[in-house]
This record gives C-alpha cells, sequence and structure tokens, in this order.
C-alpha cells in the first residue's frame, strides 16, 4: 500500500468516494458530522500519500483497496 492502512471508517469513506458521494451524502448515511468525514478523507488522503480525495480513489483502485 502506498502509505499506512486504512481503518475501517476510512476505507468507508474512500468507498463512499468512489461511489462519488459527497462529503454530505456520506455523513448522512454515516450518520457522523459533516467535519467528522472530512477529517475521515484528510487522513485517507495522508495514509494513501494522494494529493486529493479523487487521487486517493485512483489510489484505492490500483492499489486493490476498492472493488
Amino acid at each position: 500500500m502506498a502509505g499506512q492502512p486504512l481503518s475501517r471508517r476510512e476505507h468507508e469513506v474512500l468507498t463512499r468516494a468512489a461511489a462519488g458521494k459527497t462529503v454530505e451524502e456520506t455523513a448522512s448515511e454515516l450518520y457522523l458530522a459533516i467535519d467528522t468525514i472530512k477529517g475521515y478523507r484528510r487522513r485517507v488522503i495522508a495514509k494513501l500519500r494522494a494529493n486529493n480525495i479523487s487521487h486517493a480513489v485512483a489510489i484505492g483502485f490500483q492499489e486493490g483497496l476498492l472493488p
């Protein structure tokens, strides 16, 4: 993997980003605050050493983290 392993929640957030879900949609689906989702996205980006969430999704597919 490009960086550290993702937590279960980070993986859920990455999966929803890959499905085109917005921060607001993801927060609603997971019953979490928008700022919490933004924090998870920041950690996913950092752990995958990506430039942004779109890049993180691409890395997720390349690394086999996403179906």
